[in-house]
């Protein structure tokens, strides 16, 4: 959990996404959850469907508290160029 202070419902968030999760309680927690639904964006994206199709409207706000790796920010570089807006891998590139 990457804050100051504790936060209990973030906690039991992180046990929730533990316990569902493909691993099932392994250990294992993916970085966007449940990632069966940010994988499969691009995908969508790429076949040409709509972002209003997949309910993308409140895409903007996707990235509030998600830590950037590397991989889900080629993948969010790969579907922002779908969607026909700018997106420079500048940044992704110095960063990682």
């Amino acid at each position: 959990m990457f804050c100051i202070q504790w936060d209990e419902n973030t906690e039991n968030y992180l046990r929730k996404v533990i316990d569902l999760s493909s691993g099932k309680s392994s250990g294992g927690v993916p970085s966007t959850f449940p990632s069966s639904i940010f994988e499969i964006t691009s995908t969508f994206l790429k076949v040409g469907l709509s972002p209003e199709a997949l309910g993308l409207e409140q895409m903007e706000n996707v990235d509030s508290g998600i830590l950037a790796d590397v991989d889900d920010t080629a993948k969010s570089t790969v579907a922002t160029n779908l969607l026909n807006l700018t997106s420079d891998p500048t940044k992704m590139i110095t960063e990682f």
